[in-house]
């Protein structure tokens, strides 16, 4: 089985960044204009329909008649997945996955607990994004990330009544402490930021790639995703290494370096 994900962050309007989710340039060249996302999903969503029930029924069964799942989800967990990306998905009968940072519910720019409540009983998937999304969850002690995981499981169930199976990973910080700290706390899938469609296993964890969509990248982007586009995909995976070579020479510099070019 492969999954092809498109990852998304917050949908805005009129340039207002701060009006939901994480503030700063980082944050904020993840953010698209409402108009910018209908456009992503007239592209998009005829292949999403039917998509994340099926993979539902995996969490649960853990089989899928499906050769290629092909999924649309939300990291942070800002107001916006609720107030505008839930509505649109549902026009084209779509399912969103929205994964929360527990740690920042109830606060400005931010989901509330009836929210996320509200998102679940519309037949949404929810997940967990860490308790307190750290900066680099990858530097964490392995005790760190069970207690990240664990604490946004929990909160998670409890809020929406059943165990919550799936999560992803803060920042794109992947590593295989990361994978068996989530599969220690109890999920089934986690998602990462590597652009990838290939599923693989750690313990009992399936972890899975996305493909990120970015402020200024065009609805041709999630076209060429869900289309499974090779060359495409190919470019990605180029780009997607060379960043990762960054990541891991640089540690917090990169970070910084990061803030620094998108001033």
């Amino acid at each position: 089985m492969r999954i092809t994900s498109l990852l998304y962050h917050d949908v805005i309007e009129n340039g207002n960044f701060r009006e939901s989710g994480f503030n700063g340039s980082g944050p904020d060249s993840y953010k698209l204009d409402l108009p910018d996302f209908k456009s992503h999903l007239e592209v998009s969503a005829p292949k999403l329909s039917g998509q994340a029930a099926r993979f539902n029924e995996f969490l649960k069964a853990g089989r899928v008649d499906a050769e290629v799942l092909r999924l649309i989800t939300f990291d942070d967990g800002g107001v916006s997945f609720l107030t505008r990306i839930a509505p649109l998905l549902e026009n084209y009968q779509a399912i969103g996955l929205f994964f929360i940072a527990t740690g920042f519910l109830d606060t400005d720019g931010f989901l509330t607990k009836a929210q996320v409540k509200e998102l679940h009983n519309r037949g949404h998937i929810i997940g967990s994004h860490s308790h307190s999304h750290p900066k680099i969850i990858s530097n964490l002690s392995y005790e760190e990330l069970l207690t990240e995981w664990t604490t946004s499981k929990d909160m998670l169930g409890d809020i929406v009544g059943e165990e919550i199976l799936t999560a992803s990973v803060p920042g794109g910080f992947y590593s295989g402490q990361v994978a068996k700290s989530a599969e220690e706390a109890g999920f089934k899938v986690l998602f990462t930021s590597e652009p990838t469609n290939k599923v693989e296993m750690v313990g009992r964890c399936y972890v899975a790639g996305r493909y990120s969509i970015k402020q200024n990248d065009p609805p041709s982007k999630a076209a060429k995703i869900v289309n499974h586009d090779l060359f495409f995909f190919a470019k990605e995976f180029l780009y997607w290494n060379l960043k990762k070579l960054l990541k891991n020479s640089l540690g917090n510099n990169y970070l910084k370096l990061r803030e620094k070019l998108l001033r």
